[in-house]
């Protein structure tokens, strides 16, 4: 007569709960978003500029006549936009972030010293366009409430075009999403 193994030995055999758990906590980290890379190589303004999103995320509904396109989060926590900030100016790169900054403050209650740094984006040949960047928290207040928001902004110009980039997040901020809008922005590449 056959033995019968108990339920637990049937369908859990000790020689395959390790690679089981590894599977499936793997799929759990990857699903749950901490572990987002970055996906799909997205093209705008005619293929000038390109830059990496996380799988996960999508085109954005918000976009407003001057962006070039705008992403958001699945959870739509988070977002990005791409302006094309019109032909290189006498203004330096410090005198835009300064006005940017200000329009900022007519929104929203800023809070605390504006990180900014200097800095490039890739182009071809090896070549880098001047950057300007900062991280800006502020509250919004909606009226019937009031959060928090930070923001990342990097201005850039390629010589013939300036670009502005936005990317937002509510706080407290997540770390995978700290790394997520890091490794979108320094994805970006751009051509004259």
């Amino acid at each position: 007569m056959e033995r019968v193994r108990p339920f637990r030995q049937r369908f859990f055999p000790p020689d395959r709960i390790f690679p089981t758990s590894a599977f499936l906590f793997a799929v759990i980290l990857t699903h749950s978003g901490i572990f987002a890379g970055t996906g799909k190589r997205h093209f705008i303004d005619e293929k000038r500029v390109t830059f990496e999103l996380p799988y996960d995320w999508e085109e954005s509904e918000l976009n407003a006549d001057d962006v070039l396109a705008g992403y958001q989060s699945k959870d739509q926590t988070t977002s990005i936009f791409f302006k094309d900030m019109g032909v290189t100016t006498n203004a330096t790169l410090s005198e835009l972030m300064d006005a940017l900054i200000t329009g900022f403050e007519e929104t929203f209650e800023l809070k605390g010293e504006d990180n900014i740094t200097t800095g490039v984006v890739k182009g071809p040949e090896g070549k880098t366009w001047a950057a300007i960047s900062a991280v800006i928290e502020g509250n919004y207040d909606r009226g019937d409430k009031v959060f928090g928001v930070q923001f990342h902004v990097v201005i850039f110009d390629t010589g013939s075009r300036l670009y502005q980039v936005q990317a937002s997040t509510v706080t407290p901020v997540e770390g995978y999403r700290a790394r997520q809008i890091g490794e979108i922005l320094k994805s970006i590449y751009a051509r004259p």
